[in-house]
């Protein structure tokens, strides 16, 4: 799908915030993982503004969003700046999708603010629960040597078909590598000690918000059972298998994913 939608700014206090955004109607709110922007829901975009307001923000540090103000911000920082960009935008509340690193965020977002009608993680990003003191885990030094080593243009060509299945399309692998291509250091550096730090369960246990949990079947960055697991700490919450998608999903499988957006946002308002 080659479609094209603008890339606004918006002003909130001393910071600003890119974005997207098509459509009227109920706000619906996509937070992007840590290796893409607002522009990889350009499927969510197109096809869900028939229903709803869509806005795909950038998270702080991507895009043209201001980074946060600490080296090492935890979910609750990007979940406060979530709340300043709902309050610039004059969204009293709003559903909301959080892919990958975005359901850190989302999952903090309605711990702490009582402004989600209904919510949905998909590939669930669980965080590696470092604790003051702790060594930075491996993996998370990993991301970082291979920043510093290879640039956002290397990370990309190295990484971008990992985050989807062998089905996958050459275009869909050149859309998650472009977005990968645009990350900036400052951005993922920050995002990436976000996710050293992170504790979805922590967050998901004290949640009241209805709740909509995806995983591709073939997602070998953020295994389904991982995301099976969050869904078991949820009361009430929905459980749903995208057969054959890898981790990134809503692009893999825009359809599908759609769909049960779609469905479940439906049966909230009933």
């Amino acid at each position: 799908m080659n479609l094209s939608f603008d890339h606004r700014t918006i002003a909130a206090g001393n910071r600003q915030f890119s974005f997207r955004e098509a459509g009227d109607g109920s706000p619906l709110v996509l937070l992007h993982g840590i290796g893409s922007n607002s522009g990889s829901w350009q499927n969510q975009l197109a096809v869900l503004s028939g229903q709803f307001r869509v806005l795909a923000w950038d998270a702080p540090g991507y895009g043209e969003s201001t980074p946060l103000d600490m080296p090492q911000p935890d979910a609750q920082d990007y979940a406060d700046a979530l709340d300043a960009f709902l309050d610039a935008m004059q969204i009293p509340e709003c559903c909301l999708v959080g892919h990958s690193l975005g359901t850190l965020m989302a999952a903090a977002f309605a711990r702490k603010y009582t402004r989600t009608t209904a919510l949905v993680l998909a590939s669930c990003a669980v965080g590696y629960q470092m604790q003051p003191g702790d060594p930075v885990p491996e993996k998370v030094q990993e991301r970082l040597r291979n920043l510093e080593q290879l640039g956002p243009e290397g990370v990309a060509q190295a990484r971008a078909a990992r985050l989807l299945s062998s089905s996958a399309t050459p275009e869909q692998v050149e859309q998650v590598r472009e977005a990968m291509a645009q990350i900036r250091p400052d951005g993922y550096r920050q995002a990436t000690m976000m996710l050293a730090q992170g504790d979805l369960g922590a967050d998901v246990v004290q949640m009241q918000t209805p709740c909509l949990v995806l995983c591709g079947s073939a997602d070998q960055v953020t295994p389904e059972a991982h995301s099976q697991q969050i869904a078991k700490m949820l009361e009430g919450a929905r459980y749903q298998s995208l057969l054959g998608a890898g981790h990134a999903c809503y692009i893999e499988q825009p359809e599908v994913f759609n769909n049960a957006l779609q469905k479940f946002f439906s049966r909230q308002r009933q």
